[in-house]
């Protein structure tokens, strides 16, 4: 890929004009190339004057670039054009050269314009423009001169005869900032007896400064091209040259997104000499990516230091999308107009609108606006997170007139740079902020910046299990307010220790980051970010991380075990299979593991053992999870084969059974010998986790007369699954029967056990049945009552008086049950009924107000004043009854709250009691549930 800097050039018949080019070896995959020929047609020519990087002839490796310059001197006026040809052994590169050509009748100007350049040799201080008489008069040269001081002019050109010649030379002398000039030049021509003077000018510029004369750097732009987030790019070789006769010190510092391709290069230049480095691109953010190298250099003779600098410029392509709520489409976020000292905030909300995960990189924004984010963690699709900005203004005045002075408007952008598609997001703040008056009108503006001495970081080549040679990060509060760091996150393979808490304006705090490439990776090249939450006008910030490092000794398989759904209680093992991959024996210290995790060595060495070389054993983790939810911990392996332990991320969800049981009890009633009763208990999983291994067994003194005729066994019931268990009851014998049902599962609290009872009533005895059964259903809505139909029977004749009771097994509150009648007579033969009412509403008395004595006094009124006449007496009726209603309703009587059962299923015991002769007892179960 070539790159040039000519396009258009407007030149004078004669001159010259000379432009750098760039060829750059970005062949995919990275392959070297020969530069075979370098040639141009037409009024442009390759010249060979230093450029201070390597030239284009010969071999060009891959990623490098190498640089030619070309001059333009056209021969005859008006458009020329041209080509550079160059030949390589992967092709042919041509480039449309262009210029333009105005012709003289008096005075050549070779070339026109002088650029001077921070480039090795003279002409970087130095050059020369040759002046020619192209008419056919003697010319005069007057005094030449420069209104720019950084440019002086010195000419021994006087009188030019036709065709003749002189030399104008200029010396640049580089100051604080880039030059720029014109050199005049006048001209005296007499032609037919007139005598006229011209002005001739030629273009001056100066492209360094006195910083960076003496050290350069090539290319000084480069073009990263178009890579996917979260992927490494090409690489760009640099050359930087030390152009003074002095030894130079130098440091590099790389923007965020463009780490070094090496560590540690470029540390000292020799005078005169250069040396080349590699910059990567990886882009962390969507949309385009821009930054400054910057060579910082000190000499070794203590004199000013130097500096120089290059701009790169990357894109980053993704899929991922980000939608942003709390904002009106093409709208400004506006915060109102709130007084000086006042604050007013508005909050976005950000959600991950792809499907893959999305991380904010960077949130920015400008004083007098301010913002704060939750967006620290990388989002889940559909997560989302949130930016609040702040408006907080100052503006003091010392005006006192009468007339109010204006509100001052304020505009910024927020910036929002994230690895969506969109990136990077920029809305636009405006507010207004009234002014207040004060003795001082000084400027109040609060300042919340910080500075990073690197935005990029690499870490020499470091194997697996060790850890890199730290490197430090400096912090610095650039503002005029104290600094809080909120929080700092790095990626796995990264570890950093920091101070960086509070700062106070102009102070600072460091970073130390190493890098620990672990085994749960198999990759050559591992790369990540130190991301820092502030409370200044960059709430987020990141520095890009890459290292690189070589195959562990101990390769673990597989490199993330999971463990998918356990119960709470329950256990799950994996094997997970570790191979040494040197020549040498490695002997294993220690095995350990966070909790809910084991491990066991299986075939592995044990502690103090050894695995011997290109052998594989394997070992045996256990996750038995405490908790519900998703439970991560590492496995670490101390051996003699690395600095630091190898580790391994362990994952699992927990869940947990919860399996619920209705009734907690069966209570048959009354079943006559020869008759049988079923009953069911229900079962219901309300947990997070399926129930498994349901088992229902009898057991109790009258085992045999209670059959499970319905059961879950065997089966397996998913989260707000039910399934039912059924008893039937066939006594054998008179009297109360008992036995206990107990179930089991895989529900934590398991098993749970059931009381059954049922009672075969005896010769000359009763049944008492509900509805036609011994347990009867009811559901009404709360406030409602409940009726069951009782019916009390006598069998084998039994004669005498049967009382009825109601007792709660599991009360509803505010409920009450009544019978009616309480007391049946049976004659021997005939069945008598009775009537259960559970009432699901009661009342409460509140405290009585005072009555009122002006309607009491009415009943001390005598009759006989007021009632000779009809008329009278029936007002007197109408005070009367309204003195009644009111007293006994709003003044003298009581007045209720109402109290309603809640929802809910309740159980009742009715029990039947003989009262004369042996005692006989029966009993019938109602179930209540209201709504």
């Amino acid at each position: 890929r070539a790159g040039h800097c000519c396009g258009v050039l407007g030149l004078l018949l004669g001159a010259q004009l000379c432009r750098l080019f760039t060829l750059a070896n970005l062949l995919t995959p990275n392959t070297a190339v020969t530069i075979l020929s370098a040639t141009t047609t037409g009024d442009f020519k390759i010249i060979s004057n230093q450029t201070g990087g390597p030239s284009c002839t010969g071999p060009l490796a891959a990623t490098a670039s190498c640089f030619l310059q070309i001059t333009f001197s056209p021969t005859t006026p008006g458009q020329r054009t041209g080509t550079l040809t160059l030949t390589t052994t992967s092709g042919t590169i041509t480039s449309t050269l262009t210029g333009s050509a105005t012709s003289t009748t008096a005075l050549a100007l070779n070339p026109n314009q002088l650029d001077f350049n921070n480039v090795p040799g003279s002409t970087a201080l130095q050059q020369s423009i040759t002046l020619t008489n192209t008419s056919a008069t003697p010319l005069t040269i007057g005094a030449i001169v420069s209104l720019n001081p950084s440019f002086t002019p010195s000419s021994t050109c006087h009188t030019l005869a036709p065709s003749a010649t002189c030399t104008v030379t200029v010396t640049f002398t580089p100051g604080f900032a880039q030059a720029s000039g014109t050199l005049s030049i006048p001209v005296t021509q007499t032609l037919n007896g007139q005598t006229t003077t011209t002005s001739y000018t030629a273009t001056l510029t100066g492209t360094y400064t006195t910083q960076d004369a003496g050290l350069q750097i090539l290319p000084s732009v480069a073009n990263f091209g178009t890579t996917p987030t979260g992927t490494l790019g090409i690489t760009r070789q640099f050359t930087l040259t030390n152009l003074t006769a002095r030894q130079l010190a130098v440091a590099l510092t790389l923007p965020r997104q463009f780490p070094l391709g090496t560590p540690s290069v470029c540390t000292t230049l020799a005078p005169f000499a250069s040396c080349t480095f590699p910059v990567d691109y990886l882009p962390t953010t969507a949309g385009p990516a821009t930054g400054s190298l910057i060579a910082h250099a000190t000499p070794t003779d203590s004199s000013a230091p130097l500096q120089s600098l290059a701009y790169m410029l990357g894109y980053g392509s993704t899929t991922g999308t980000l939608s942003i709520a709390g904002l009106i489409p093409h709208a400004a976020l506006n915060f109102g107009l709130p007084t000086s000292g006042q604050t007013a905030q508005r909050t976005l909300s950000l959600t991950n609108t792809g499907t893959g995960p999305l991380t904010i990189r960077r949130v920015t924004a400008q004083p007098p606006f301010f913002a704060a984010t939750t967006c620290t963690t990388p989002l889940a699709p559909n997560a989302t997170c949130t930016v609040t900005v702040t408006y907080a203004p100052i503006n003091l005045t010392t005006q006192t007139t009468q007339t109010s002075p204006l509100p001052r408007a304020d505009i910024g952008t927020l910036t929002l740079e994230s690895d969506a598609a969109s990136s990077p997001d920029t809305i636009t703040l405006t507010g207004s902020v009234a002014p207040i008056t004060s003795a001082s009108a000084a400027d109040g503006a609060v300042l919340s910046t910080f500075t990073l001495s690197q935005g990029s970081l690499t870490f020499a080549n470091t194997g697996v299990g060790n850890a890199s040679t730290p490197q430090t990060i400096t912090l610095t509060n650039t503002g005029t307010t104290t600094l809080q760091i909120l929080s700092s996150t790095i990626t796995p393979d990264f570890t950093y220790l920091s101070n960086c808490t509070t700062l106070t304006p102009s102070s600072s705090c460091t970073y130390s980051i190493t890098f620990t490439p672990t085994a749960q990776s198999t990759a050559p090249t591992r790369t990540g970010t130190l991301q820092l939450t502030t409370d200044s006008a960059t709430a987020l910030d990141f520095i890009s991380l890459i290292g690189t490092t070589n195959s562990a000794p101990l390769i673990f398989s597989p490199t993330a075990p999971d463990f998918g759904t356990v119960n709470v209680g329950s256990s799950a093992t994996l094997p997970v299979s570790l191979t040494n991959t040197t020549g040498a024996p490695i002997t294993f210290a220690a095995y350990t593991t966070t909790p809910d995790y084991t491990s066991t060595p299986g075939t592995c060495p044990a502690p103090g053992s050894a695995l011997a070389a290109g052998s594989a054993c394997t070992f045996q983790i256990t996750f038995t999870p405490t908790a519900t939810g998703t439970r991560t911990g590492t496995f670490s392996l101390s051996t003699d084969a690395t600095t630091q332990p190898l580790t391994l991320p362990l994952t699992g969800q927990a869940v947990a059974s919860q399996l619920q049981i209705t009734p907690g009890e069966l209570n048959f009633g009354n079943v006559p010998l020869g008759s049988s009763a079923t009953l069911s208990v229900t079962l219901f999983n309300a947990g997070t986790a399926s129930v498994t291994n349901i088992a229902a067994l009898v057991s109790g003194p009258n085992l045999a007369e209670f059959v499970i005729t319905g059961n879950c066994s065997n089966q397996t019931l998913s989260r707000n699954q039910g399934c039912t268990v059924s008893i039937t009851f066939t006594p054998t014998a008179a009297g109360q029967r008992n036995a206990t049902l107990t179930l089991t599962s895989s529900d934590p609290s398991s098993p749970t056990a059931i009381t059954l009872i049922g009672t075969a009533p005896s010769p000359g005895t009763f049944t008492l049945t509900v509805n036609g059964a011994f347990t009867a259903t009811a559901s009404v809505p709360s406030g409602s009552p409940a009726t069951y139909a009782l019916l009390i029977t006598p069998l084998n004749g039994f004669t005498g008086t049967v009382a009825l009771t109601c007792s709660p097994i599991n009360p509803g509150t505010y409920a009450a049950c009544s019978i009616n009648p309480s007391l049946v007579v049976l004659n021997g033969t005939t069945p008598q009924a009775s009537t259960v009412t559970i009432t699901t509403l009661t009342t409460a008395a509140l405290e009585p107000p005072t009555h009122n004595p002006a309607y009491l006094a009415l009943f001390g009124l005598p009759l006989r004043l007021i009632i000779r006449r009809r008329r009278a007496r029936q007002l007197l009726l109408a005070l009367i009854l309204t003195a009644i209603a009111t007293t006994f309703t709003g003044c003298g009587g009581k007045s209720t709250n109402l109290r309603y059962t809640p929802a809910g299923t309740y159980q009742y015991l009715i029990t039947g009691t003989s009262t004369n002769g042996t005692t006989i007892t029966q009993t019938v179960t109602l179930n209540l549930t209201v709504k």
